[in-house]
């Protein structure tokens, strides 16, 4: 019986004392992440398949691009070309002329090369934003043009600023 009695006054205090022990408050930490978002979207216009080679084109708009983009530092357009800034005769290759191109209002017209070149940056963002931007080229006249297709193929693309 002392046996009995002792095992039950055990139990009792180690019940009080784990009450005794317990909190009254507790905490969670909750989080959430948010990845980069880098998108950009060309969408050609008519025009981009109707430039006028043997004449040439001043300021002609050829695409319309959207930026995507909410990385805190803001982000960086480039361009390239495939063709290294010339227009190439799709039957005859030593056919072809040079051209130009303006970004978002640029004022001074870019000459492209295989190597990614720079043409915006956007400076810091406080917010995700979506900008739409105008692609014009200057194609320099080819009077003596033979006939056929003249074309490139422009690469646009988009980086988190650094």
């Amino acid at each position: 019986m002392k046996s009995l009695a002792f095992i039950a006054a055990l139990i009792t205090s180690f019940t009080i004392g784990t009450t005794a022990m317990a909190a009254t408050t507790g905490t969670l930490n909750i989080s959430g992440t948010v990845g980069d978002l880098n998108d950009i979207q060309v969408s050609a216009l008519a025009a981009a398949t109707s430039l006028n080679i043997v004449a040439g084109e001043t300021g002609k708009s050829v695409a319309s691009v959207q930026e995507t983009s909410n990385h805190l530092t803001g982000y960086t357009i480039s361009m390239s070309s495939a063709n290294n800034g010339y227009l190439v005769n799709e039957s005859l290759s030593s056919a072809k002329t040079t051209y130009k191109v303006k970004y978002d209002g640029a004022s001074t017209a870019v000459a492209l090369t295989n190597t990614a070149a720079s043409v915006k940056s956007s400076g810091a963002l406080s917010a995700k934003t979506v900008h739409n931007s105008d692609l014009t080229v200057v194609v320099d006249a080819l009077p003596t043009a033979v006939t056929g297709v003249y074309s490139d193929t422009i690469t646009v693309a988009i980086t988190s600023a650094n």
